[in-house]
């Protein structure tokens, strides 16, 4: 009996972050939390168009434009992986990777799944996959080639 009620509560944290992270009406958390994201986005979004001017480009205010992209990218991807950590297994439980178990690794694995396969989801970690991946690149020393397509995946980013 005392591992239900353990399991009860740790359900219920994990489905009162769920709604913090996805419903931003749930409550006055969720909704600092959703204008923290968007004001990130937006700082994001700004940072990469004026690193483009010319005055403000080629390493003048490198570190600047540095500094915002990694606290950008360390948010969002806190915010994606806290989100894939605490996905119900009852989300969206439909479709070719569908359980009827309950509990279990299967449905764990599965919802995790079709969280990370949702269109979304697949554009939130396209946007911050390429930083790590250059990240990797430029730490292993690779070749001119290598750093081409980094710039590249900034690009895609």
């Amino acid at each position: 009996r005392g591992c239900w009620c353990v399991r009860s509560f740790v359900y219920g944290c994990v489905c009162q972050v769920w709604n913090a992270l996805g419903d931003p009406s749930s409550s006055t958390v969720a909704y600092l939390f959703f204008v923290l994201i968007l004001t990130l986005i937006l700082i994001s979004c700004v940072a990469f168009v004026v690193e483009t001017i010319p005055s403000y480009c080629c390493g003048r205010y490198a570190n600047i434009f540095d500094a915002i992209e990694n606290v950008c990218v360390v948010a969002f991807t806190f915010e994606y992986m806290a989100r894939l950590i605490v996905v119900p297994t009852s989300v969206d439980n439909e479709g070719m990777l569908s359980c009827a178990d309950k509990t279990g690794a299967k449905p764990e694995i599965l919802t995790r799944l079709r969280f990370f396969f949702k269109v979304f989801n697949l554009v939130d970690f396209v946007a911050i996959f390429p930083f790590y991946i250059i990240i990797m690149v430029e730490a292993s020393g690779s070749n001119a080639g290598g750093l081409q397509g980094t710039s590249f995946l900034r690009v895609v980013r």
